[in-house]
């Protein structure tokens, strides 16, 4: 497994990277750092899942942009998580503890079924727009019937 760290500010990931060089010499082999970028949209491409370990966050597009590429979502409980992830469905629901994610983490890679509602990968920006606006249409047809 690699990890590819897309966003975060420069100060933020130096002191990251410090703290893996200490507690993990070969982080580099397994974690790419990118930095903030312009055209996301390429690094949910080349993603096969989308992990979110967040304590708190108010409603994450970063979260909604990877659900419309058809990406799996592994997120801990955060409000607005429960409106796009189906556990068992379109990803899987973490725990607040590493070594439960970790466990996770495993079993996802081990998994030989494929979650549902994948949508591909998007290639430019207007196909995946295009799966952005049909993301949010199935979500308010699901709010919207009884």
């Amino acid at each position: 497994m690699r990890l590819l760290v897309v966003g975060g500010l420069p100060g933020t990931l130096r002191g990251l990277q410090s703290r893996l060089a200490k507690e993990h010499p070969d982080w580099s082999e397994w974690i790419l750092f990118t930095g903030t970028q312009a055209e996301v949209e390429k690094y949910y491409a080349a993603a096969d899942a989308f992990l979110f370990p967040s304590y708190f966050e108010a409603f994450s597009l970063a979260e909604i942009e990877a659900a419309a590429t058809g990406l799996p979502l592994l997120l801990t409980p955060h409000h607005g998580s429960e409106m796009i992830l189906r556990d068992g469905v379109n990803g899987l629901l973490l725990e607040f503890d590493a070594r439960k994610i970790a466990g996770k983490l495993r079993s996802f890679l081990d998994a030989k079924t494929p979650f549902e509602h994948s949508l591909g990968k998007a290639v430019n920006r207007a196909e995946y727009a295009k799966r952005l606006e049909r993301f949010y249409e199935e979500r308010l047809a699901e709010e919207a019937s009884p």
